[in-house]
């Protein structure tokens, strides 16, 4: 009866390890699966990142370009304010028109009579 004891003992401890080592496989299966799953993911988000730097690189460029286009119209504008102003005194009945500024601080002492900082001057070549 003893051999047949320890047999049985045996045999259940042999049954308790299969079953643990099933539930092992099982759990290493469970980590190899969710292993795959993250690295799926990782490998999605590196692509995502990348595509995210590729944008940001672009948008940089393309507000670099806006920042010139700006300043080349800015600048376009500040050409034609002037050109509106210089034709603003431009007559065409033979008289000449012209724009004197500073002229109280030209003027010096004599200038803090004028009340104005601008003159102008016309002539008739009629």
């Amino acid at each position: 009866m003893g051999l047949s004891l320890h047999l049985s003992y045996a045999q259940t401890k042999n049954d308790d390890l299969t079953q643990e080592i099933g539930k092992v496989n099982s759990n290493i299966q469970h980590l190899n699966s969710k292993l795959i799953d993250d690295n799926n993911s990782l490998q999605r988000l590196r692509q995502e990142c990348s595509t995210l730097r590729t944008n940001y690189q672009e948008q940089r460029d393309s507000i670099s370009k806006l920042k010139l286009e700006q300043e080349k119209i800015e600048q376009s504008l500040s050409e034609l304010r002037q050109q509106f102003e210089d034709i603003h005194y431009v007559t065409y009945d033979g008289s000449l028109m012209w724009k004197i500024t500073n002229v109280a601080q030209e003027l010096g002492e004599q200038g803090k009579f004028i009340d104005k900082n601008s003159i102008f001057l016309f002539l008739n070549f009629r």
